[in-house]
């Protein structure tokens, strides 16, 4: 697609893989200001694409999104994935799971808002990743 970018990739067990634009750091995603502080992310490069596809439990989905939001940009995105475990009646395993965690944000952070655009592209959250397309205002 011809787009110049780099990726960031926090794992608790990160891979052993090498590439030039890839980089693979070992971190808790409930406690990203021990490994990702808020200086190193005021200076890469515009827009961010934040993808979390992390426990899926409520509380992690919610530390990132409580952690990044403030620090990202008016049209940037946060993507949340696998909200899918409610539809699949298995939210409580994962502490009220991703939607709970979006629903909550959404409700303390009104410079956000699901980008149904994204969220419906194939029809009404037709996605794992159930009103998950947070986008910033």
């Amino acid at each position: 697609m011809n787009i110049s970018a780099e990726i960031y990739s926090f794992d608790l067990k990160p891979p052993s893989v090498s590439d030039p634009i890839v980089h693979f750091r070992q971190a808790d995603a409930e406690k990203l200001l021990d490994t990702f502080p808020p200086h190193e992310i005021k200076r890469l490069p515009r827009p961010l694409l934040v993808i979390e596809d992390t426990s899926h439990q409520k509380i992690t989905s919610l530390a990132v999104l409580n952690y990044l939001a403030p620090l990202m940009k008016s049209g940037e995105y946060i993507v949340i994935e696998d909200g899918i475990v409610t539809s699949l009646g298995i939210a409580e395993e994962f502490g009220g799971g991703p939607v709970a965690a979006i629903s909550e944000f959404l409700d303390q952070n009104s410079d956000w808002e699901v980008d149904r655009y994204y969220c419906d592209f194939y029809g009404r959250n037709v996605t794992w990743n159930v009103s998950g397309y947070l986008h910033k205002k």
